[in-house]
């Protein structure tokens, strides 16, 4: 498995997660709604990889994996909001439900992720 490969893509999560997510992104993340600028933020982490995985895989796997990356962020930043207004121990960043939903929300792209390179690699 190519790590430098493994490592690029989690280079491009961390990017849209915390460098390149706009206000009004971050905000309807944290409610799970409304949905589009979540899909904004999903296609933002979609690009990325697409970017970094031009190089790496054929182009139809290319598209396969940037449709994975798109939909599985898409479905779990939506129920990890919802997940956070229906739970209101998970609310506020002073609380441990708060920081237990973070990292199992973090854990689930880590997976899609590891489960990309796998793919890619297992061909």
């Amino acid at each position: 498995m190519n790590y430098i490969f493994i490592l690029g893509l989690f280079a491009c999560h961390f990017l849209g997660d915390f460098v390149l997510s706009s206000k009004r992104m971050l905000e309807a993340k944290k409610y799970g709604r409304p949905v589009l600028p979540i899909a904004g933020h999903a296609g933002i982490h979609a690009l990325l990889m697409y970017v970094w995985m031009y190089n790496f895989v054929l182009f139809e796997t290319l598209l396969y994996l940037t449709m994975i990356q798109f939909v599985s962020h898409l479905i779990i930043d939506v129920a990890k909001g919802r997940l956070q207004q229906a739970l209101p121990s998970c609310r506020e960043a002073t609380q441990k439900g708060y920081w237990i939903l973070f990292g199992a929300d973090q854990l689930l792209h880590a997976s899609v992720i590891l489960y990309m390179a796998n793919y890619q690699w297992n061909r």
